[in-house]
């Protein structure tokens, strides 16, 4: 009686790992299919946007195996290093991110584009066409907007 008492807080923790990891794996695989633009990202991708990619990954995986270092135990025994299993954990993910590019581009959505930058209001630019209006010293050469500033 007591070992089946003793299990149960164990597969509930494991059930709630196991939906943890899924609700991550989902919520990165929407984030990478809708709100990245993957027709710019491929082409910054080939053209050596790459190489530092993958040396982020590696260090991703590195800094992981310093902060939680331990074996990983797969495939009834199969024991794989602290650093090693990490780097596979994280390449991994680095695939299914890619995958959510390749679907992207394979079915042609597109994410809905917005403008980072504020639009100015009508008549809020400023323009130098009346030069009476910024003349403030009687300096000659001077324009109004302090010491050497020349137009």
């Amino acid at each position: 009686m007591q070992e089946m008492l003793g299990s149960q807080p164990y597969e509930s923790s494991v059930a709630g790992a196991t939906i943890g990891w899924l609700l991550a794996l989902g919520g990165v695989f929407v984030f990478f299919l809708f709100a990245v633009n993957w027709k710019r990202l491929w082409p910054v991708l080939q053209a050596g946007g790459s190489i530092p990619l993958t040396l982020l990954l590696v260090l991703i995986a590195l800094v992981w195996s310093q902060i939680a270092p331990r074996e990983a135990t797969v495939l009834s025994g199969l024991s794989i290093g602290n650093f090693w299993w990490q780097l596979i954990v994280v390449g991994l993910m680095a695939c299914w991110v890619l995958l959510a590019g390749w679907l992207q581009d394979r079915y042609e959505w597109d994410p809905p584009e917005f403008a980072l930058e504020s639009a100015a209001p009508p008549g809020a630019a400023h323009h130098h066409s009346d030069r009476a209006e910024h003349a403030v010293s009687a300096a000659p050469g001077d324009s109004g907007h302090g010491s050497g500033y020349v137009h």
